[in-house]
């Protein structure tokens, strides 16, 4: 009985270890990206240097919206503000 308890403990703690992956395609391989790990939720951005576009993950990558405050094909540069 304690192997069998041991044994479905494993599965469980296996099962949960397992990461979401899920393909987003985009128009060209990112160069760049940046990391916003030190909010709540972890959040990415993506600049399309080739087509000017700012991307913007809020789900760890799960998924992209193009950023809402940037005009779409303007995005010459991105620079993060280290504060």
């Amino acid at each position: 009985l304690t192997i069998l308890s041991f044994a479905l403990l494993l599965c469980q703690v296996a099962a949960a270890d397992k990461p979401d992956v899920k393909m987003i395609p985009f128009s060209n391989l990112p160069i760049e990206r940046t990391y916003f790990d030190d909010s709540e939720v972890y959040i990415i951005i993506y600049h399309d240097i080739l087509e000017g576009d700012v991307w913007i993950s809020q789900d760890e990558g799960k998924s992209w919206d193009l950023a809402s405050d940037v005009p779409r094909g303007k995005a010459i540069m991105f620079i993060a503000h280290p504060f």
